[in-house]
């Protein structure tokens, strides 16, 4: 079967063949020196030697069969996990993608806000001038006063042409 490359690890196979193969091994070994041999200590210590190499064999598949089991369950739930972060990065994304959109709708508010307080500023600074100008106190202007007397009120004698007649 064809393994992608985010498809799951194929979990850690039983180890009873590679026993099995182990222990005909043991008794083909022991039969064969029980049938070349006839001193009977030779054949009980080989036997013995090749019970203790059998037995360390079985130990050591079978402590190294469930370190491989813990690994494989251990590499499953870093699969999961990762699953779940790669979720919630998505999720960071998108809601990422919806802060920026509200910042550039905030910003094209507050472009137009203060476009509207400059404008308004600037109404204000010029009825203020209009104002200032209509409320300014006033030299008043003072009444002519006619060469001709003196005087700050108009009489005939100010019409007098100057002829003498």
């Amino acid at each position: 079967m064809s393994r992608g490359r985010h498809s799951l690890p194929e979990p850690p196979r039983s180890p009873l063949p590679l026993v099995l193969v182990g222990l005909v091994l043991v008794v083909a070994a022991v039969a064969a020196v029980w049938l070349v041999d006839d001193s009977w200590v030779v054949e009980v210590g080989v036997t013995g030697v090749v019970v203790v190499l059998a037995l360390t064999f079985a130990s050591s598949v079978r402590s190294s069969h469930q370190i491989t089991s813990a690994l494989w369950h251990e590499a499953i739930e870093r699969r999961h996990e990762v699953g779940d972060i790669q979720h919630e990065l998505t999720q960071l994304r998108a809601q990422h993608v919806e802060l920026l959109l509200e910042l550039r709708s905030l910003r094209v508010e507050l472009t137009a806000a203060s476009e509207e307080t400059a404008r308004s500023i600037q109404a204000a600074t010029d009825q203020g001038a209009v104002m200032h100008e209509l409320l300014a106190p006033r030299q008043p202007v003072a009444d002519p006063v006619y060469p001709g007397s003196g005087a700050v009120t108009l009489t005939e004698a100010d019409f007098v042409s100057g002829d003498v007649a």
